[in-house]
């Protein structure tokens, strides 16, 4: 018998190591590649330079201001009252507007002086000279060249006499002699003649009053082209001119100055004055033909005494703003002789120290310089728009 050999066979299992227990496939996969953004091209770069602009004693100027290179700004100089520009220090122009193109940091000043006189207007002998006093004791000295008509100056002296009868100029303490606080010389001559007076006054000249805190007197210098065609203008400017005596005498302290308020007021009763007395309407006749779009749209460009940005001939802007005013206080309730009484009278005598216009404009008017401006942007920019009534006075507005 066979013996069956049984022979343990040792199965080997054999494990490799790898890192996946399963192989993969590879894909085929097609590989997008996304190009890359291409750089911006920089902004030029602009290089900006500062203007920098300053006023000397005696007057102000324009504002500076930082500026791209090359940029063309037009910078001003302003006397104040009885001063005259001289010059700029960084230039050699002696003209008041000057044109900077900048091409660097740039600096200039304004330069004022006084304006000379060869004799003292404190020193005028007043005893052989006519003149006017008024009510409360305000006197008007005149001063006029043989060089003018007869009939303009016989004029001229009924013209002073019913101003003085109506519109009163309060006499003030005076700090020198001749400042204008209680008497105000009148100098008028023929544009022809040169310069009769300028002993006296230097080399004033044109409608104004003139000098400054030490001498204070009027200027009549009456165009030729006006005499010879008889204008209105040569009587009712006398009229401009005297208002401005009252404002500037009306409060011990002027009031902050608003040129609507105090060009505008003035041309204003420049008109009102012939149509009462010479049946002449300078409103409707011509003299204020140029409001302009800004008077609505940008009226703080009329408070300074010289408007850069925006035209104001013949005053036109001012008294359209006046007017507007005008209308605005009757919205308000007043009657036009209240309303004119307020522009005319009242903010004249509201001065005082250390008081913004602000302040003092809300106080008089009853209402905001803000909330009016703003009033003002629905008005037309015609004078036509504002007009006063026919039939208003100066006795009615004056009257106290």
């Amino acid at each position: 018998m066979k013996k069956v050999l049984f022979i343990p066979i040792l199965l080997l299992v054999l494990f490799s190591c790898s890192p996946d227990e399963e192989t993969q496939a590879l894909t085929n996969t097609a590989q997008t590649i996304t190009p890359e953004p291409e750089a911006e091209t920089p902004e030029p770069l602009v290089v900006q330079y500062t203007l920098t602009i300053t006023a000397g004693d005696g007057g102000s100027v324009t504002d500076g201001g930082t500026f791209g290179d090359g940029t063309e700004v037009t910078i001003t100089a302003m006397p104040n009252e009885g001063y005259q520009f001289i010059g700029w220090e960084e230039s050699a122009s002696v003209s008041e507007t000057l044109i900077i193109t900048l091409d660097s940091n740039k600096i200039y000043q304004a330069l004022f002086e006084l304006i000379p006189t060869a004799n003292p207007i404190s020193e005028l002998d007043i005893s052989n000279l006519e003149g006017i006093q008024g009510r409360d004791g305000y006197n008007f000295y005149y001063n006029t060249s043989d060089n003018l008509p007869i009939d303009w100056i016989n004029e001229f002296k009924i013209i002073l006499g019913n101003l003085n009868s109506v519109v009163h100029i309060t006499p003030r303490v005076k700090i020198s002699p001749r400042d204008g606080k209680d008497e105000m010389h009148i100098f008028a001559w023929r544009e022809s003649e040169v310069l009769p007076f300028q002993d006296i006054i230097g080399n004033n000249k044109g409608y104004s009053i003139s000098g400054n805190e030490n001498s204070r007197f009027m200027v009549l210098e009456i165009e030729n082209h006006e005499i010879q065609n008889n204008t209105n203008f040569i009587f009712s400017v006398i009229a401009h001119e005297y208002f401005h005596v009252y404002q500037i005498n009306a409060s011990i302290v002027e009031p902050p100055y608003l040129k609507y308020l105090f060009e505008g007021g003035a041309s204003t009763l420049q008109s009102i004055f012939p149509k009462q007395y010479y049946n002449y309407n300078r409103f409707t006749t011509g003299a204020f033909p140029n409001v302009t779009e800004v008077a609505i749209s940008s009226p703080v460009l009329f408070e300074p005494r010289n408007t850069i940005e925006a035209t104001d001939q013949n005053y036109s802007n001012s008294v359209f703003i006046f007017l507007a005013l005008v209308k605005e206080l009757q919205r308000q309730g007043n009657t036009e002789i209240e309303a004119f009484k307020k522009v005319f009278i009242d903010w004249w005598k509201s001065g005082r120290t250390d008081v913004t216009k602000e302040v003092l404009f809300e106080e008089v008017f009853g209402f905001s310089i803000d909330s009016f401006y703003l009033a003002l942007k629905s008005y037309n920019p015609n004078i036509n728009s504002v007009l006063p009534s026919q039939s208003i006075r100066l006795q009615d507005i004056f009257t106290e």
